[in-house]
């Protein structure tokens, strides 16, 4: 019996995943004094934050349904991808002076946070075929 079963724990691991970014951001920044931490990775935390809650919500949603889960989180996945496609094209036109470190940024933020949801959805869903 894996942690994950309990109800809303996933809610916390969500919180501590996002907690545990955004100071692991603030001790590169801030302490290291590293350069390679773009000015917009608390908008580019705070953005993935809001998908990844909305897209949970929606995912939890069709499980208790039991109906359209597949078709649900398929939408979930695409308007993800739609929104995080339209603010880097924002931030590329507008003309950002360090794109390439932008990008970087954005994808690495996306990929953890995609690495995150992967496990949950896996976690949450492994009861069901059990």
């Amino acid at each position: 019996m894996g942690l994950v079963k309990k109800e809303g724990l996933h809610w916390l691991y969500s919180f501590l995943f996002i907690s545990l970014l955004t100071i692991s951001v603030l001790v590169l920044e801030g302490v290291l004094k590293v350069d390679w931490v773009h000015d917009q990775a608390y908008i580019l935390i705070g953005l993935f934050s809001v998908l990844l809650i909305a897209s949970a919500l929606i995912a939890e949603s069709g499980l208790k349904n039991g109906k359209n889960f597949g078709l649900l989180y398929l939408i979930t996945v695409v308007s993800r991808f739609f929104i995080c496609f339209i603010y880097v094209f924002i931030v590329v036109w507008i003309g950002d002076p360090n794109i390439l470190l932008f990008v970087f940024n954005f994808f690495a933020l996306y990929f953890l946070f995609l690495l995150f949801e992967i496990y949950n959805l896996i976690a949450n869903l492994r009861p069901n075929f059990e």
